[in-house]
């Protein structure tokens, strides 16, 4: 495997270590840890993820109540989604995911810059449901996760090796180098994997830098990560095949191919009323397919260039005070399409926002957030064939929530907003033309406690939307004429039993439809009325720990059966895992053992009136992984 993307990250590295600082993460937006944000943040700490039986950050966000992992293969890959809310086939376009409050993906939806973001550099993973709109722009219908990088104080390094089922080996290597003066966080990665399907092979190897430079009255900093990965594309199973020959391949040639890279550079200036932030972004990711089932060769590429200021700070009148950013976010993307024996596909992609944010505090215990977004988008897109699309919309968003704190360990909260977004460009590629923007007005209300032996989020969630961008039954990307809506439940707690035991039980219960037309009250394919996720840690002896964890999702409508009619459903499953670790000085050595009872399991079905398409979830498969501190 080819690993030259990342020798330009690595010139950089080089370049840039000697003068990177620690300074706090400026890029964020947010800050769910501070208290007064109206919304069921759920963070997980880099405690909780050393504790989780996970192997990526798509697996570990697959535990949070009201996120549900789409994987098409093992979910150590790009071939996944995220839905947040129930969104099903659509849930990709309807999620921001943030690195250090900057967009990991933008018209893009693919999930593999996510994946090459090793575990051992994350401080916290940030899942802000039902909010972000005005911080964030278009995308955020159901909300953002945001992936905050660790800001170590102490100079160190930790390599971990991983071996297990399918010829399963891979390498992580991280370390941050940190004085007075700066800090600098590296992560390098290597995957390799047969699959346990035939032609499910996946090389992955990646780089990310993370560079502080602390200055008197000023912060530089850059994130930077290249990546490549090379996956086989085994298709899915039909009928029979999917029961009897779980990991035979229905397309045994198929392969991808990319290539992606991702520059985010940044200065903040501190002032004495206020701080100013300027910031810029890069990404491109280069993709290749070969589809010998269909006879054709794809390549297609998407570069996106973002600017994004904004001034922030503290303001007192009379016996309130308001923290508030103001801010513009210019970004311009454009995608080219190559398939052979077709014309090319071109789009391109401007969008203008300007921003209002404000937490006022009205009372010490009580918080009032209020907030407005102006935003533009144009898109221009020509088709092969001649066909041709154009979409160009001005939309205004808004936000407002009440946070009340009656006790240090308790907050409530209420929260409304509006939110839109646009086609991705992947979404194009089976759109029809003239789409319009989707929008909708989302409603949270819910309560934060945390008290001795426990800390738990609970949120309720009522969406409405109209123009809903939606695959239709035939595939094709539409606008709906008729609204849409989601309603539900998410709980998030975790529970110190005693000194030796922990238990983590985060629960769904949600509910998406069609609110008229042909398939009024009908549910909307792909999303399971209820899914659960249970953890028993228990901590036998002071160098030895065991984990048991249990994941569960009902059975739902394959994708494409919005008529509700085709039987049976996609089935519900339950996913067990088992870990062992052992802890001595600086070496840690952990066993699992996933799927454990060998289940059947997908995420991802379609039918066609007669029988299922569906993408089989690996059987059970064994890991193991050694850790050093250096």
């Amino acid at each position: 495997m080819s690993l030259s993307p990342l020798r330009p990250l690595a010139l950089t590295a080089l370049l840039l270590t000697a003068t990177a600082a620690t300074a706090e993460m400026p890029g964020v937006r947010t800050d769910p840890a501070g208290g007064a944000l109206p919304a069921g943040a759920v963070v997980l700490t880099d405690t909780d993820l050393r504790r989780l039986n996970v192997h990526s950050l798509l697996d570990a966000l697959d535990s949070v109540g009201g996120v549900m992992a789409q994987r098409r293969l093992s979910g150590r890959d790009g071939q996944a989604s995220l839905d947040l809310l129930g969104f099903g086939a659509s849930a990709s376009g309807n999620v921001l995911v943030l690195l250090n409050g900057r967009p990991l993906h933008n018209l893009s939806g693919d999930l593999t810059r996510l994946q090459a973001i090793p575990l051992a550099t994350v401080a916290r993973i940030e899942v802000l449901p039902a909010t972000g709109a005005v911080l964030y722009g278009q995308g955020a219908s159901a909300g953002l996760i945001n992936i905050v990088t660790r800001q170590d104080r102490e100079s160190g390094a930790t390599l971990q090796l991983q071996g297990g089922s399918d010829h399963t080996l891979g390498t992580e290597l991280s370390g941050s180098a940190a004085s007075d003066a700066g800090q600098a966080l590296l992560g390098v990665r290597r995957l390799h994997s047969d699959g346990d399907r035939d032609n499910s092979r996946l090389d992955q190897g990646s780089a990310f830098i993370d560079l502080r430079r602390e200055l008197d009255d000023s912060t530089l900093y850059l994130t930077a990560l290249a990546g490549r990965e090379e996956v086989g594309l085994p298709g899915a199973l039909s009928g029979n095949l999917y029961r009897d020959h779980p990991r035979r391949a229905s397309t045994p040639f198929d392969t991808a191919e990319q290539d992606h890279y991702l520059v985010n550079p940044g200065l903040v200036v501190r002032g004495a009323w206020a701080d100013l932030y300027v910031e810029g972004s890069w990404q491109r990711t280069d993709r290749h397919h070969d589809r010998y089932s269909l006879a054709a060769l794809e390549q297609d590429q998407l570069e996106t260039w973002g600017f994004t200021p904004r001034v922030s700070g503290q303001l007192a009148t009379g016996a309130l005070s308001h923290r508030w950013t103001l801010g513009m976010d210019l970004y311009k993307t454009s995608w080219r399409q190559q398939v052979s024996g077709q014309q090319d596909a071109d789009l391109d992609q401007r969008q203008e926002a300007w921003y209002l944010h404000n937490i006022t505090t009205l009372r010490p215990d009580l918080f009032l957030t209020l907030g407005a977004r102006s935003e533009k988008t144009t898109q221009r897109i020509d088709l092969p064939g001649g066909g041709a699309g154009e979409l160009d919309a001005r939309y205004e968003l808004y936000e407002g929530g009440l946070t009340w704190q009656p006790a240090p360990v308790l907050a409530l909260f209420i929260n409304g907003s509006r939110t839109a977004r646009v086609p991705l460009a992947d979404e194009w590629r089976q759109a029809s033309p003239n789409l319009r923007p989707q929008t909708g007005t989302l409603y949270s209300a819910g309560g934060r406690w945390e008290q001795g032996i426990q800390r738990s989020v609970f949120t309720y969630f009522r969406g409405r939307y109209q123009h809903e961008l939606w695959y239709d039954p035939q595939g094709t990307l539409v606008n709906l004429d008729d609204r849409t809506r989601r309603d539900g439940y998410m709980l998030n707690s975790h529970w110190a039993l005693n000194d030796q035991l922990t238990m983590t039980f985060n629960y769904t219960l949600q509910r998406s439809r069609f609110m008229h037309g042909v398939y009024g009250r009908n549910d909307v394919p792909g999303v399971p009325h209820r899914s659960h996720y249970l953890a028993f840690d228990w901590q036998a002896r002071p160098w030895l720990a065991f984990t048991v964890t249990q994941r569960y999702v009902a059975q739902r409508y394959t994708f494409n059966d919005p008529a509700n009619q085709y039987f049976p459903k996609q089935r519900s499953y339950y996913w067990t895992d088992l870990a062992a670790t052992v802890q001595w000085q600086r070496y840690r050595v952990r066993a699992s053992v996933h799927n454990l009872q060998d289940k059947p399991a997908t995420d991802l079905a379609w039918t066609d009136g007669v029988q299922s398409d569906a993408y089989p979830l690996p059987g059970r498969y064994f890991l193991l992984s050694a850790e050093v501190s250096l």
